[in-house]
């Protein structure tokens, strides 16, 4: 195989890994959110998608945190106990404590960055050949900029 094969084939297959690779699995954070007396403490928190909140009731009564569209729910917390749920998709979610419902909060979830799959035409790409790329952006938007390597 000469040296213009392989240094073609090698772009082509770098390419592919950098365009097609996943993203990388940065550790997860945990917000703390501490229910008192008079609310929620920090009322908003912001975290990335794949992070999680916990709640910690530092109120002398009970609380039982519940997202007002349904998306996840508290069992009722004694003094001192927590509960902790983690966000898998980026959004905004509004919540309240079921046992006093003037106590409101705010988590906003930043989601993860568009991804993008990309395939070749053919497997083995000889020198002069031509080899047509294609894939899609998981975010579905159109009009996305894509680079690509010359």
């Amino acid at each position: 195989m000469d040296t213009k094969r392989r240094l073609v084939l090698g772009a082509v297959a770098a390419l592919a890994l950098v365009l097609a690779a996943p993203a990388s699995t940065a550790p997860t954070a945990t917000a703390t959110v501490q229910i008192v007396k008079t609310g929620f403490v920090p009322a908003t928190v912001n975290i990335n998608s794949g992070d999680s909140v916990t709640w910690r009731n530092a109120d002398t009564k009970t609380h039982q945190v519940v997202a007002n569209g349904g998306q996840f729910a508290s069992a009722v917390l004694d003094p001192g106990k927590t509960y902790s749920h983690t966000f898998a998709r980026g959004g905004t979610y509004r919540y309240h404590d079921a046992l006093h419902p003037t106590l409101k909060g705010t988590v906003n979830v930043k989601g993860l960055p568009p991804s993008v799959t990309l395939a070749a035409s053919a497997p083995v790409v000889k020198y002069g050949a031509q080899v047509t790329l294609s894939g899609a952006v998981s975010n579905k938007k159109s009009g996305e900029a894509v680079s690509r390597l010359q």
